[in-house]
């Protein structure tokens, strides 16, 4: 989410010149032309506009839009790169979901490709690496780790009963009350 400045329209004018070398690169110039106006008709290019209802549809989270441009970027096939503070790559197995969300502020390395597939035609992103700068508010509907543990706390006790574990003694005495002779 790009809160709307004169740098972000700039950066926008920027991205719409790397939009028509993708398509030239993979066309060729006279039907990049042809496919770009399909493609600006079908609203098919990853970045939004947050104030407008066509580009926001049915998204949850339309109000946090409002005044800002959106990118839709998806990885399918590969996670991103993440960048630590010092500029290192950080392994994903050592990161949570409280470490990467929705509504935190990053920077982003973006690819952008041509796509056609099943009949469906457009310009995507992929995010290829990603450095937090800061937390901010989550715009997901979940919650933190955190928050998570403080929901259960006053049922520890209990819970904590059900998975108690017996000791081997405990087991034994228990099946020798039971035994129920059938003869």
């Amino acid at each position: 989410i790009f809160p709307k400045s004169p740098i972000i329209e700039n950066w926008i004018q920027d991205l719409k010149q790397i939009y028509a070398q993708v398509l030239i690169d993979k066309f060729g110039k006279e039907k990049a032309e042809d496919i770009a106006k399909i493609l600006m008709a079908k609203n098919s290019f990853p970045v939004r506009d947050g104030d407008k209802p066509k580009d926001t549809g049915a998204l949850q989270n339309a109000e946090q839009l409002k005044g800002c441009y959106f990118l839709n970027s998806n990885n399918r096939f590969r996670q991103p790169h993440i960048i630590g503070a010092m500029g290192k790559a950080i392994a994903p197995e050592t990161l949570t979901s409280d470490d990467i969300y929705s509504g935190a502020w990053y920077r982003v390395m973006l690819e952008f490709w041509y796509y056609d597939t099943a009949g469906n035609k457009g310009i995507s992103t992929s995010l290829a690496a990603i450095m937090k700068t800061r937390d901010d508010e989550n715009l997901g509907a979940g919650t933190t780790s955190a928050e998570a543990s403080s929901a259960f706390s006053d049922f520890s006790e209990e819970a904590a009963s059900i998975f108690t574990i017996e000791s081997e003694e405990e087991k034994t005495e228990e099946k020798t009350e039971e035994t129920f002779d059938f003869l």
